[in-house]
């Protein structure tokens, strides 16, 4: 099974955690809050990037951080971070790709397919859900049109 859909040692692991957790989330019972309280405990436990792939399994979340600002994007499976530039907070480009939904962070600024929200505060909280951009908890409308190169 392992090598027919090509799942590597920290899937293998995520996949192990992920049926550990639902065994429980059975035998307990669980709430969904409950099974999100026992996830964010194993994610404390075991590397980063088990956790990450985790919550885009379960949850269809991927969370990231870039200089503080705390980007979460659903619903999101299998999404690619990538990173342009990384000198400074105000000399950075990262992008993160999930389906269609494309997300940048470039010299503070935040873009959401090719549209400009601004510039972020510091240690800003960004979630982007269905289309919808949100900024520290309140719902944000582009404020321009970002040149195509």
């Amino acid at each position: 099974m392992i090598r027919k859909y090509g799942i590597r040692n920290h899937g293998m692991k995520a996949l192990m955690i992920g049926l550990g957790l639902l065994t429980v989330a059975a035998l307990q019972g669980c709430s969904h809050s409950k099974a999100v309280e026992v996830h964010n405990k194993v994610g404390r436990q075991v590397r980063h990037s088990v956790h990450g792939k985790l919550s885009e399994i379960f949850f269809g979340k991927t969370d990231v951080v870039v200089w503080g600002h705390q980007i979460s994007l659903t619903p999101c499976r299998n999404a690619a971070m990538q990173t342009l530039s990384d000198n400074s907070p105000l000399d950075s480009h990262h992008v993160i790709q999930c389906g269609a939904t494309k997300v940048q962070v470039v010299n503070e600024e935040l873009r959401v397919n090719e549209k400009s929200y601004g510039k972020l505060q510091k240690e800003a909280s960004v979630r982007v859900a269905d289309g919808k951009v949100a900024i520290n908890g309140s719902e944000v409308q582009p404020v321009a049109q970002v040149a195509q190169k």
